[in-house]
């Protein structure tokens, strides 16, 4: 049965080349070259230099990926993702000639440091995990049973998505409703959903839902219109004038593709034919020159037609504020509030433990609400509340200037703490993909992660595994596990039948291990 994805990773082993070679040549060349042109950059404290150190770093970081594209995509991505969040305006600036290092020479240096830091952390976290990890295949004991299994989950997570995105596109109708004659940043001041609890609890199964049922690996006529639904359902949010979550919603279909492409499961099935090929490359320009553009639309302000490049160009500068994020913060650690005793790198979870509605409802527990305010700035563990409180004083008017994991590891452990947890990410970019070429519920762990992960680099450090303590997201995952079990039929296991069907398994498919 198709969908069956059972205990092996399973993709195409590429054979070791004369091409390989090369890109591992091109990878040691980079990877020293940024340290010495990184350390000249420093010993004549040129800015420009650093940077390009940087950029290097970067450089060798995407060779590696490219070198194994089936298993590192994750490292991949993340690592496109970072240039374009942090790296991208001061790249940009460079070539343009304009100055870049309009802060205090400490916070310039402090963010170049980082991201060369953290760069270099995440490759050798992954180079780490394939070095140290082997996988163990165990064969089902049931396969049959398991099929059938795997089956009935696909119908159930279907349906559970289904009606969880009803609910869904209610809540993100009522954020459109509250918005009309509205300013951007009313949305963060006063917007707090008046939606019934069960309402609110079911349009949060809509993303675990889908997950389970991506993880199924069913075919891919039943796979088109979840996918495309759940891109749709960012539109919303991108009216009101948030660009991140349709973006991030695309890039998790197109990385479903890749995979599913990749995995060739039997029968064989094409996921990225002419068709999508085709269709990719008509949307990414117009997709460029409108998210380019967007910032002046929200503003209401008239521009000039922009070309293809000047329009790539302008949404890499414009996306790469969070550089000058890491300069301001670096600059506003010393005023950051410190009422209470905080942690930032696991504030999501202080915060669910002490704020979360079970604290609530056992303890009384003040809770931090949605929209900014001086409460959530202070006793919050969230750093981009917290810092743009002190750094910029319209926050208390909506905005706000997000947060990274770089900047909330070096407020709570430093240096060596942001560079260990780097390393820790780059562990858990292989990982992941190790999960998800598993199948089953590691398979949903990956794919959940995946929904919010490349915002990292702007956003918290821990924020893309908090699904983990969330009541939703198990409540999603015993129901479709549960209830697909009991739904699926009856199998009883002989020996011989085992035997038969991992000997037709290893004539298909060919491990990860293998393909080392």
């Amino acid at each position: 049965m198709e969908g069956y994805t059972g205990v092996c990773v399973e993709i195409p082993v590429d054979p070791i080349g004369r091409g390989d070679h090369l890109k591992k040549y091109l990878q040691y060349s980079s990877f020293i070259a940024s340290l010495a042109v990184f350390g000249i950059g420093h010993v004549v404290d040129r800015y420009n230099i650093i940077l390009v150190g940087v950029l290097l770093m970067l450089l060798s970081n995407l060779i590696y990926g490219f070198a194994s594209a089936k298993k590192r995509v994750f490292f991949l991505v993340f690592n496109f993702t970072f240039f374009v969040f942090l790296l991208g305006r001061p790249t940009v600036s460079m070539f343009r000639g304009n100055e870049w290092w309009y802060f205090e020479s400490s916070a310039v240096h402090f963010a170049l440091n980082a991201c060369f830091l953290s760069l270099m952390a995440l490759q050798i976290g992954t180079a780490m995990f394939e070095r140290l990890h082997r996988p163990i295949k165990r064969p089902p004991s049931n396969p049959r049973w398991e099929e059938s299994k795997n089956e009935s989950v696909q119908v159930v997570s279907l349906c559970l998505f289904y009606l969880a995105m009803f609910f869904y596109l209610v809540m993100e109708l009522e954020k459109l409703l509250f918005m009309r004659g509205k300013e951007y940043t009313d949305f963060y001041i006063a917007f707090a959903s008046q939606m019934p609890f069960l309402v609110r609890f079911l349009s949060g199964l809509m993303k675990p839902a889908l997950c389970i049922f991506l993880s199924t690996l069913p075919k891919k006529s039943r796979t088109v219109f979840p996918l495309v639904l759940y891109v749709l359902s960012a539109v919303p949010m991108l009216i009101i004038g948030a660009r991140n979550p349709i973006v991030l919603n695309l890039l998790f279909a197109l990385l479903y593709y890749y995979i599913r492409d990749v995995l060739q499961k039997y029968p064989r099935e094409k996921w990225i034919g002419r068709f999508e090929k085709t269709a990719i490359v008509l949307a990414i320009p117009a997709a460029i020159i409108f998210l380019a553009m967007y910032n002046f639309i929200r503003a209401d302000v008239q521009v000039e037609r922009m070309g293809l490049f000047s329009a790539l160009v302008e949404l890499i500068y414009r996306q790469g504020v969070s550089f000058d994020v890491l300069c301001m913060a670096f600059l506003a650690l010393p005023n950051l509030p410190n009422v209470v005793p905080k942690c930032y790198t696991f504030g999501g979870f202080i915060d669910e433990f002490q704020h979360g509605t079970i604290a609530q409802a056992l303890f009384g527990a003040t809770p931090l609400g949605e929209s900014n305010s001086v409460y959530k700035a202070v006793y919050g563990n969230s750093f981009a509340h917290s810092m743009s409180y002190v750094a910029k004083d319209t926050y208390l008017e909506g905005e706000g200037w997000g947060s990274s994991y770089i900047l909330e590891t070096y407020a709570d452990f430093d240096y060596v703490g942001m560079f260990l947890f780097g390393i820790l990410l780059g562990v858990a970019l292989g990982y992941l993909v190790y999960l998800i070429y598993q199948g089953g519920f590691r398979s949903v762990l990956g794919w959940m992660a995946a929904t919010t992960l490349f915002l990292v680099p702007r956003d918290s450090a821990t924020g893309w595994i908090e699904f983990i303590i969330t009541p939703r997201f198990w409540v999603a995952v015993v129901f479709c596990y549960i209830v697909g079990s009991l739904c699926a039929k009856s199998y009883r296991q002989l020996p011989h039948m085992q035997a038969e069907y991992l000997t037709n398994r290893r004539k298909d498919t060919r491990c990860l291990r293998d393909s080392a």
